[in-house]
């Protein structure tokens, strides 16, 4: 568990059963308020964006990801393969979980790709 303050862009949280992906964060005090923790969260489920207030005590349940190295293959309708080049394992990914890394992906490329609990959800360049 995490306070919400140690939020950063890019970490991966789970609230409610479901992952969602810190796109944005912002530390807000409004006058005698107390402060708290501004975000914008991307569903890992659905692919959409969600803006959630927290407060500075909350604490937030952190998600370790594990992230291989595989080789992108081809384009199959709306997803994406990719293949792992220590065990040839291929996995697909959809549109939704590479559209930011795909305008720097040629054929062949290498990428990260983030894996939980052995599901494929995200590339990293």
């Amino acid at each position: 568990m995490i306070n919400a303050t140690d939020l950063r862009k890019g970490m991966m949280i789970k609230i409610d059963g479901e992952l969602y992906l810190v796109v944005d964060y912002q530390h807000v005090t409004p006058g005698n308020w107390r402060g708290m923790v501004q975000t914008k969260l991307k569903s890992m489920k659905q692919g959409s964006i969600v803006q959630k207030r927290f407060r500075s005590t909350d604490k937030l349940e952190d998600v370790f990801l594990e992230h291989r190295t595989m080789e992108y293959l081809y384009k199959d309708g709306e997803n994406y393969c990719f293949m792992d080049t220590e065990d040839y394992e291929q996995v697909l990914l959809p549109k939704e979980a590479v559209e930011d890394a795909m305008p720097y992906m040629t054929l062949n490329s290498q990428a990260k790709i983030a894996f939980y609990e052995g599901k494929a959800l995200s590339v990293e360049l």
